[in-house]
């Protein structure tokens, strides 16, 4: 009984210290109240979360083994709102090239304000960051962002890992080698390195950026960790369109 106490103990405290590190990792710098013309808040709860190429994280050596280039700054290629109510979950992709209205601004570099504006919606980003993002998302959808996710290129190769991989399905070989990926046809164990590559590659894509939206929900729904044989690849897969 006292070997079992001190295991519980032990494990409680792990568990704990777990929580506290990961909340003391969390950066919370997104402040989403602002304008208090933002939409009502709505039944359930609604996320945008975004995936970024931020290099941030990454040494020289593994931005060349992962094909992410050198680019500077942080784009928004990767837009996702999921919404989780009484009636289940459910995950839109937002298109970056989506023409939407970009609401108004002061450019806090030169003080400049800025009327609403038609431009894509990647462009929130660059201009404003996650706030601006978050207020176009709202002015265009009429849903109210209740959490902002974000997360670059070392992270997101840092979560595949941590599960054990992911195991996907594709219909066709893919080469390409401006993301890297070299995948036959079947069923695959993706690593961190290959599952970023798979949601970033749109080159081998029919609908180009249209296409690697379709392939990145096919990645997301959520996965049991390992053994990797509990999970069937044939409810994760996606087909390419030639």
């Amino acid at each position: 009984m006292r070997l079992l106490a001190a295991l519980l103990c032990a494990l409680a405290l792990t568990g704990a210290g777990t929580c506290a590190w990961a909340e003391f990792e969390l950066d919370r710098s997104v402040d989403l109240s602002g304008p208090p013309d933002r939409p009502p808040p709505g039944r359930g709860t609604n996320y945008l979360v975004v995936g970024s190429d931020g290099r941030d994280g990454l040494s020289e050596q593994a931005r060349k083994e992962l094909h992410t280039g050198t680019a500077g700054g942080s784009r928004t290629d990767s837009m996702m709102l999921l919404h989780s109510g009484a009636h289940g979950t459910t995950m839109v992709s937002l298109p970056r090239d989506s023409w939407v209205t970009i609401p108004s601004y002061v450019d806090p570099n030169t003080g400049t304000f800025h009327r609403p504006t038609k431009n894509k919606l990647n462009a929130a980003y660059s201009l404003g960051g996650p706030r601006m993002l978050v207020r176009t998302v709202e002015l265009n959808t009429g849903l109210r962002v209740d959490h902002y996710a974000e997360t670059g290129f070392a992270g997101f190769v840092g979560v595949v890992d941590a599960v054990g991989g992911v195991e996907m399905r594709v219909d066709r070989r893919i080469d390409d080698p401006k993301s890297g990926l070299k995948l036959g046809k079947g069923c695959h164990d993706l690593t961190g390195a290959q599952a970023l590559a798979f949601v970033r590659q749109r080159h081998q894509e029919a609908d180009g950026d249209l296409g690697r939206s379709r392939n990145q929900r096919a990645f997301s729904p959520p996965w049991p960790a390992r053994p990797p044989r509990q999970v069937s690849c044939s409810t994760r897969s996606v087909r390419i369109p030639p």
